[in-house]
């Protein structure tokens, strides 16, 4: 039987090091532009004008899909593209009727504010996330450098030793050299060798 087991702080750390795209994604926060912003609050306010959006989307995904079918021409694509736009004009119409009401544009405005203010919130952690991001990887690139200084340096040690013992041993060859020699001379120069040869 498996048990989950709770991220470790080195797993989270390296979860941000491998993928910043997704992170930066899941947290960055968009500025819209206002007149956007308000749509976007008349949907949640308004239903008539949250059904006529969603009865425009789909009128003009269904023309784009023909236009690639069939090309522009096409008795379908064409009666697509008059529902697309009547579905357009309808929607156009309920947003200028929301943006006259008062009442509607005043609880677009405290949607919005609350909205700037989560997205207030996502900037800083995203920020936050991209400090420590950026600090892990100094530290990893730290500890990369140490590995690799302490390989240099075991490696530095290896040649010593081993060019320690090359000058040992050419020392003594030329040892050995040196004392033949001497020992041939001091024969070529005994009396008693001379004699006897």
């Amino acid at each position: 039987m498996h048990t989950a087991q709770t991220a470790t702080l080195q797993d989270v750390m390296n979860d941000i090091a491998r993928h910043p795209a997704a992170i930066n994604a899941a947290v960055s926060a968009r500025r819209r532009d206002p007149r956007d912003a308000q749509e976007e609050a008349f949907l949640i306010i308004d239903p008539l004008f949250s059904d006529l959006h969603k009865q425009h989307s789909e009128a003009a995904n269904n023309h784009k899909r023909l236009v690639r079918r069939h090309g522009q021409n096409d008795p379908m694509t064409r009666v697509a593209e008059d529902i697309s736009d009547s579905t357009k004009s309808a929607l156009e119409t309920r947003l200028l009727e929301l943006r006259e009401d008062e009442e509607i544009c005043a609880q677009a405005a405290l949607i919005m504010k609350k909205r700037e203010a989560e997205e207030d919130k996502m900037e800083v952690e995203r920020k936050a996330l991209a400090k420590i991001r950026e600090t892990f990887l100094n530290l990893e690139q730290d500890k990369t450098m140490r590995r690799q200084r302490q390989r240099s340096e075991k490696d530095s040690e290896m040649a010593m030793w081993v060019m320690i013992w090359a000058m040992r041993k050419i020392m003594e060859s030329h040892r050995a050299n040196f004392m033949a020699l001497a020992r041939d001379f001091t024969d070529a120069t005994d009396p008693r060798r001379t004699v006897a040869a």
